[in-house]
């Protein structure tokens, strides 16, 4: 489904942004790809990769591998970042299933005081979705792949703590829970089936490797 602007990262809407400038230039080359590689797979963004898929001016079809999910496994290290990671996983993993709520406050922003408040108020042990940079994403979890909830923020740019209450407990309680969980279910199964021997993404894998093999030869 489409984005509106509002719900674009800040560095993309300001013209005046380095960032902006950069996400137009590749945005133009776009179409200078033989083939995308995308680490996702159908049923997980069917619409997107449909879109891509699309048929452009001069009856030219651009490839899509979507070859995931491809996730880094079984990494051996010593760094303690690492081995807080380990200790996190292992508290998820003593927990009862469908018990936890993720909380995202992005990689490129931090809470400001008065929202940090208003989350501590309300959420202790749990965990759910805070809005930063994270608008484009929270749009295509909750409205797209439908594995979200998005709160309501208010004119200052604030999610109020009745809000974040309303929203952990839908998520913990309520019907939108269920359906998240449900949702996710679903996307656990797919996303296993698909690297399956047979399944689409191992064969766009071997459809890619293949075009590489041929490339080379040639």
């Amino acid at each position: 489904m489409p984005i509106h602007g509002k719900d674009l990262p800040d560095s993309v809407q300001d013209k005046k942004n380095e960032a902006y400038k950069s996400n137009l230039h590749h945005t133009k080359r776009y179409k200078m790809a033989e083939g995308i590689i995308l680490n996702s797979f159908k049923d997980l963004k069917p619409g997107a990769i449909k879109a891509i898929h699309e048929k452009e001016p001069g009856n030219y079809k651009r490839k899509i591998y979507p070859v995931g999910p491809l996730i880094l496994m079984d990494k051996i290290s010593n760094n303690k970042a690492d081995d807080e990671s380990s200790q996190c996983l292992k508290w998820l993993d003593e927990q009862p299933c469908g018990s936890v709520l993720y909380i995202s406050f992005g990689s490129g922003g931090t809470l400001s005081h008065e929202q940090l408040i208003e989350l501590a108020i309300r959420v202790r042990n749990e965990w759910t979705k805070i809005l930063v940079e994270q608008r484009t994403n929270v749009v295509m979890l909750s409205e797209n792949i439908k594995v979200a909830t998005r709160p309501k923020i208010c004119d200052n740019g604030i999610i109020r703590r009745l809000e974040i209450a309303k929203v952990v407990e839908g998520l913990m309680e309520g019907e939108a829970g269920n359906g998240v969980r449900v949702r996710m279910k679903e996307l656990k199964d797919a996303a296993a089936k698909v690297l399956n021997e047979d399944g689409s993404s191992t064969k766009a894998l071997n459809e890619l490797v293949s075009r590489w093999k041929k490339v080379s030869q040639d």
